[in-house]
């Protein structure tokens, strides 16, 4: 898991750079990339989050930042699991770990560091999200379709439960 780690220190640095650059050369700049459809529109969403951001609801940093905390220990688990439970290493594992691990950590940053997540990609009227969101969505996309996979339905240790493999993991 080492080269996945590695990954996703990769897309967090990316994430990172992008909206340093953005908000110090660009953040007052809105340009229409496809008319009607995509733009660069920078946006300080101080929502914290997608589901507060449509609510327009504020969200308290201490709940948002144990909400991180829990989804990425979650993902890190879950992926040490079926990494135990599947005898092949399988590309929509890998990349669902790094992808979502990488949209979990970048949102943790823009929690604590940015006080809320700059977003620069305009699609149609709908929202405006960044880097950070494409992770998280293919990430999801990535391990659902894990689920779908041969790997998947072929894992040789299926009798292992994840609450027998954990608590043999904390002995």
């Amino acid at each position: 898991m080492k080269k996945q780690w590695i990954i996703t220190g990769l897309l967090i640095a990316l994430d990172q750079l992008i909206k340093a650059v953005i908000w110090n050369l660009a953040k007052d700049k809105h340009i229409t990339l496809i008319p009607g459809i995509l733009r660069f529109e920078p946006f300080q969403n101080t929502n914290l989050n997608w589901f507060a951001s449509m609510a327009n609801v504020v969200m308290p940093v201490f709940i948002m930042v144990i909400m991180q905390l829990l989804i990425a220990a979650g993902i890190v688990l879950f992926c040490k699991y079926q990494r135990y439970k599947s005898a092949k290493v399988n590309l929509w594992l890998d990349m669902g770990f790094c992808l979502a691990l990488a949209g979990v950590s970048c949102s943790f940053i823009d929690v604590v560091f940015w006080g809320g997540s700059l977003d620069y990609i305009g699609l149609l009227d709908w929202f405006i999200f960044d880097m950070k969101d494409v992770f998280l969505n293919a990430g999801w996309i990535s391990l659902v379709l894990w689920f779908y996979s041969k790997d998947y339905k072929a894992s040789e240790n299926n009798s292992i439960t994840f609450k027998s493999w954990i608590s043999n993991r904390c002995k």
